[in-house]
């Protein structure tokens, strides 16, 4: 166990310096449901969580991730996109503890979440409608191991986003509350060196207010999947994802 890791500092203040630099290198992600596609991979992860690598096995490949503009402040890297697959649950003998995480970005200055095992790993993806070849993504190469909130403060607020997806509805989105869903944090995948090992995502969920006449097709790209035989269909919009820096974290009881 991690035990001896757990760090008993108080909180400390980000700067806005880090919050900008935070948000200069990686970009805000809406995470649309994807029609499932079952797929097992066993690999090993390693992150500021852990001591040694741990096992995990990926069930099914569910969402997909886009650069989004946010409230008009436009996307900075449009090409680098995020697939989300689905985690197999910890083996019942090698449980994962429970955390707190404390963090801060563009809605919150100083926000205490409390998480519990990863359920979600996300990989950097190319992406392309069906009559193009989607890229292969884009570095720097940083995988996301994404922790279920247990419990967190929702943010009440409204959020305009707009990604591809977007334009091809024809309309940006208006979405809000945000509901903690997810806390994800660089991790190394089979050894390789984390792109980026300063900034987190803080990911919320919300409740669509409108759904899609009809499903969106789409050819994605990544390290598991170089380029999928078949097309995925997008179902509907479900999370919105914010680059965050990580101020403090202990192991819970």
């Amino acid at each position: 166990m991690a035990s001896s890791r757990k760090k008993t500092s108080s909180p400390r203040k980000s700067s806005k310096r880090e919050q900008h630099e935070a948000e200069q290198d990686v970009d805000h992600y809406k995470f649309w449901i994807l029609n499932r596609l079952g797929f097992s991979r066993t690999l090993d992860t390693r992150g500021q969580f852990d001591f040694a690598p741990r096992s995990r096995t990926t069930i099914a490949l569910d969402f997909i991730g886009n650069p989004v503009a946010k409230d008009g402040v436009p996307v900075q890297f449009p090409e680098r996109h995020l697939t989300g697959y689905t985690l197999e649950p910890p083996i019942p003998t090698v449980p994962e503890p429970h955390r707190r995480v404390v963090f801060s970005n563009q809605f919150t200055q100083h926000s205490e979440w409390h998480i519990g095992d990863p359920q979600l790993l996300l990989l950097p993806a190319g992406k392309s409608f069906p009559e193009q070849i989607p890229p292969s993504p884009k570095p720097p190469a940083t995988h996301y191991l994404c922790y279920q909130v247990r419990m967190g403060d929702v943010i009440d607020r409204e959020v305009q986003l707009q990604d591809q997806f977007d334009d091809v509805i024809g309309a940006p989105e208006i979405e809000g509350p945000l509901f903690p869903a997810y806390f994800g944090v660089p991790v190394e995948k089979n050894g390789e060196p984390i792109g980026n090992p300063d900034v987190h995502l803080a990911i919320y969920r919300f409740q669509p207010r409108t759904g899609l006449s009809s499903p969106i097709y789409i050819r994605t790209s990544d390290q598991f999947l170089p380029l999928l035989p078949i097309l995925l269909s997008v179902q509907g919009p479900t999370m919105l994802a914010v680059p965050s820096t990580k101020l403090d974290w202990n192991e819970e009881p």
